[in-house]
């Protein structure tokens, strides 16, 4: 991705034509000797160049931390939070940020929007694709980011020793910005090779190992539900955007199974494509309600607890293991169409590439 341009080589040739100016001027009053007036050019051109080098500098730390925080798939709040920092200066370029705080309008709806418009996308694909969150970071509380989110108090820290010029502020939030949605996208975006060569369980185990923010995950659960109740008429299977609350969804569950002729849900799955800890395990059971009147799933890449040790047991809820889950009702739809592994397994991703933006080469 090519560099906004005049980044990084800004003011070349502005430096040039004011030392020759300055140059003439000084002829004018005093007539100094030709060298003298050349190795004043020279030192003003040479101040100018270390002035550049500096701010390159500066950005390429920035770069630096946003790859860092990329690669290391830290949360996108934190970096949507870096980003709020500069664009914080791009507004007001003047403005000093406490390195030890949050910025101000970190959650800011008017940063996502120029964001997008940066990008030439929508605000709704940033939240699908997980660029952006729509809410902005809602797990950075308090104040102490030093010791915390170092990298988010290290960004804050060069963003307030960058110029105070505004132009450049927003070539260089473009440029960032732009950065950054190359390294996620390609991070979140690239479809992933699934040999048809490799045993069933290998494939599904591959598939479920993207990177998505949990969307392939649990789209691939909802598709595996699909495909086993097809033929079941009087029921449906409803999935949500995975960015989306239950109350903004009006869904209880990331995926269900909802009776037609009620409209009341018979299963509901939470898809987690992580390991879950006893508190986010309290805490869907209770945005469900422990009373609720049908089962729930809460499908995951493992616990962090022992259900069994710590006394905890709710009416109707059941921990399972993403890949066993999806493993599980795969080898339903395989006994019930007397099909082989391979087949059911190709069935599942090319069902998903037609439903959802293509994510396997299969």
């Amino acid at each position: 991705m090519e560099s906004p341009a005049g980044l990084g080589t800004r003011g070349k040739k502005q430096s040039h034509s004011c030392g020759a100016d300055y140059k003439g001027a000084f002829k004018m009053k005093s007539k100094p000797n030709e060298s003298t007036g050349k190795e004043w050019g020279t030192g003003f051109n040479q101040a100018k160049q270390n002035q550049l080098d500096s701010e390159e500098m500066m950005l390429q730390q920035l770069r630096e931390i946003i790859e860092r925080n990329v690669d290391e798939e830290k949360a996108t709040g934190d970096i949507q939070t870096m980003l709020a920092a500069l664009w914080n200066k791009v507004e007001n370029p003047e403005l000093t940020q406490d390195a030890d705080k949050r910025p101000p309008g970190y959650r800011s709806k008017r940063l996502i929007k120029r964001i997008a418009e940066i990008l030439g996308t929508t605000e709704y694909d940033l939240f699908r694709h997980k660029i952006l969150l729509r809410w902005g970071a809602t797990a950075i509380r308090g104040e102490g980011l030093s010791s915390f989110k170092p990298d988010i108090a290290n960004f804050i820290t060069i963003v307030n020793q960058l110029p105070s010029e505004k132009g450049f502020l927003e070539k260089a939030f473009a440029e960032l910005v732009k950065f950054y949605y190359e390294k996620r996208g390609a991070k979140l975006l690239a479809p992933i090779n699934i040999p048809s060569a490799d045993p069933p369980q290998l494939q599904i185990l591959r598939a479920l190992a993207v990177h998505s923010g949990g969307e392939v995950q649990q789209n691939l659960v909802y598709i595996c539900l699909e495909m086993l109740h097809e033929e079941n008429t009087d029921i449906a299977i409803k999935t949500k955007h995975v960015y989306a609350g239950d109350s903004q969804s009006n869904q209880h569950g990331d995926v269900i199974i909802e009776d037609l002729a009620t409209g009341r849900v018979l299963v509901a799955y939470e898809v987690k494509a992580k390991k879950v800890t006893l508190d986010e395990y309290k805490e869907v059971v209770s945005k469900h309600g422990e009373e609720r009147y049908y089962p729930l799933f809460i499908v995951c890449n493992g616990w962090q607890f022992n259900l069994a040790e710590e006394g905890v047991s709710y009416k109707d809820v059941y921990v399972v293991n993403l890949a066993d889950f999806v493993v599980t009702l795969l080898g339903e739809y395989i006994a019930k169409h007397r099909i082989s592994g391979s087949e059911a397994v190709q069935k599942l991703l090319r069902v998903y590439n037609e439903r959802f933006q293509v994510r396997f080469i299969l």
